[in-house]
């Protein structure tokens, strides 16, 4: 197994990707891949990594993120504010719940109307029991479930909406193919979230939601990241799969060539049109799929998170993060507004980092983070991939490099898995990121594509999206608290937690509940039961101070 140590540095930040970069078949985060309509549509699409976006911070940057559509209306964000700051900032006369942070006064809930978005008096401070900053499909997914808790959570996005940011750029994949149980447990237990998306956001009939395509994920052998590497966690967990020779991926997927080509070259290696040197079979999970809408999903949570009575500030970005006694007092907006908050959750996706920054925290993490530009691109499908007239599965080849996805019926998202012969492209400031495919990125990552299905046409202008996503050197995300008390995180998503955002939401409930009712999370991590599988997760393998994870070195974990 390759393992991953805060990115490898085979491109300096700013070069381009020579060649493609997804993940395990997959670019199931916000940095990636474009849905189908926004590609189709205006040539665009959305991202940086889960999760995921709008980070809210102020440095002079744009608004328009790659592939976002920045033609939306304000909806004159912001927050009651017409209450007094007892200096912790809960309420006065409100009932403590034991954790240390105020509950929403039935009363409050009710004025504000469902949840509805509501402006600020002009500077004036605003009292909020929870602060959460990025309004992606994680900070979304946070927001309803503190809000679902009691407490008055306010949003803090950049964008103009839900999911504008790194979302809108996912490819959505939901699969199961991680190296550790955990990721095996979180995945799995997401799945069922989704397949029951109305009754987990308890949305009225009537509501427009995102969809969950159970289209199955096949994934190709490769030596890297074995079929045991993965079976043994299916086993425990108890994910349904089923193991493939090449005759029968042949015989399931006809459109695909089942060669085997390890190691992925550069498209203009002269080796890279050699011949095969063997067969795969793949190991096919076939419970997997994908969410074809992301910024609705992500929209889909806001509204639920509003229906609770959470508000969303939009266009809003943090220029400061006050602290008094060790313990963070709220964030501090561009426009000069103040949120006092006990609890601030960093959701930021990208900008993350520079968050962290603000708040004086990172110092004790053992978890690099680094931004990183993706792309994923927009083709028409190549004939016979599928049964039945049907989508075929989400593929995922390591062997080649590359990752296929559905788009509907008759198109693919293609990506790449982070093969060691293409440069990655980091960068220093994910608003540096280039909007838009490369001309480069597109060929390679078609090209690869067009090898493992020999029907695929390359078309000759790229299409598709660029985006920005937040990489953990292990490739496994940081749900924690931090040294500054009151401060969290939910980051380093790495182009794979947008299929783990409903449980992520409740990942770090409990996790602010328990510590702020006074667990010693680091000394003794707290865990969480999962409603739908009866599996317990240790909250420990997401902690900032954790050995870092083995892992291939790619978004698959």
């Amino acid at each position: 197994m390759r393992k991953q140590d805060g990115g490898r540095e085979t491109g300096d930040a700013g070069h381009r990707k020579r060649g493609a970069a997804g993940g395990g078949g997959e670019r199931d985060s916000p940095a990636h891949a474009a849905r189908a309509r926004s590609v189709r549509d205006d040539g665009t699409g959305a991202d940086g990594s889960e999760s995921d976006d709008g980070s809210g911070l102020a440095d002079g940057e744009s608004d328009s993120s790659p592939g976002v559509d920045s033609g939306e209306s304000d909806s004159s964000p912001g927050v009651d504010s017409g209450e007094s700051d007892n200096g912790t900032g809960v309420d006065h006369g409100e009932a403590d719940n034991g954790t240390g942070i105020g509950r929403r006064h039935g009363s409050r809930g009710e004025r504000m109307g469902a949840g509805a978005d509501v402006r600020a008096h002009a500077g004036a401070d605003t009292v909020a029991d929870a602060v959460v900053v990025g309004a992606g499909v994680i900070g979304s997914s946070i927001a309803l479930e503190l809000a679902r808790g009691g407490l008055r959570v306010v949003v803090v996005d950049r964008f103009g909406g839900a999911g504008n940011g790194s979302t809108s750029a996912s490819s959505a994949v939901v699969r199961f193919t991680y190296p550790t149980v955990e990721g095996v447990t979180a995945a799995w237990e997401s799945r069922h979230c989704w397949e029951a998306w109305r009754d987990h956001l308890e949305a009225p009939a009537g509501e427009p939601l995102a969809s969950y395509h159970r289209c199955g994920v096949t994934m190709l052998d490769v030596d890297l990241a074995p079929r045991g590497l993965f079976t043994r966690h299916f086993d425990e967990v108890g994910v349904p799969y089923e193991e493939w020779d090449a005759d029968r991926l042949a015989a399931r997927l006809p459109a695909v060539d089942t060669g085997r080509y390890w190691p992925p070259r550069p498209v203009d290696d002269e080796e890279f049109f050699a011949g095969a040197t063997g067969r795969l079979g793949a190991l096919h999970t076939p419970d997997g799929g994908f969410v074809d809408d992301p910024r609705l999903a992500a929209a889909n949570l806001a509204a639920a998170a509003r229906r609770h009575g959470a508000a969303f500030r939009w266009r809003a970005r943090v220029t400061a993060v006050p602290r008094s006694g060790g313990r963070v007092r709220g964030v501090r907006l561009d426009d000069g507004t103040e949120l006092s908050a006990p609890v601030v959750v960093n959701a930021a996706g990208p900008w993350s980092g520079r968050l962290n920054q603000l708040a004086g925290v990172g110092g004790d993490f053992t978890v690099p983070l680094r931004p990183l530009r993706q792309e994923v691109h927009h083709v028409a499908a190549p004939p016979g991939y599928g049964v039945g007239g049907g989508s075929g599965p989400v593929l995922a080849d390591m062997d080649l490099g590359t990752y296929i996805r559905p788009d509907g019926r008759g198109f693919l998202l293609v990506g790449g898995t982070e093969p060691e012969c293409d440069a990655l492209e980091w960068l220093d400031d994910p608003d540096t990121g280039r909007p838009g495919p490369t001309v480069s990125g597109f060929r390679t990552q078609v090209t690869r594509a067009a090898r493992r299905l020999p029907g695929l046409r390359v078309p000759g202008r790229p299409r598709g999206v660029a985006g920005v996503y937040d990489v953990a050197g292990d490739w496994t995300p940081v749900y924690d608290r931090t040294d500054l008390d009151g401060f969290y995180v939910a980051i380093g998503t790495s182009g794979n937690q947008f299929k783990n955002a409903p449980l992520a939401g409740r990942l770090m409930s409990t996790l602010i509940h328990g510590v702020e009712a006074g667990h010693d999370h680091d000394r003794n991590p707290l865990t969480h039961p999962c409603t739908h599988t009866g599996r317990t997760l240790d909250l420990a393998a997401f902690s900032r101070r954790r050995r870092p994870t083995t892992s291939t070195g790619t978004v698959l974990g």
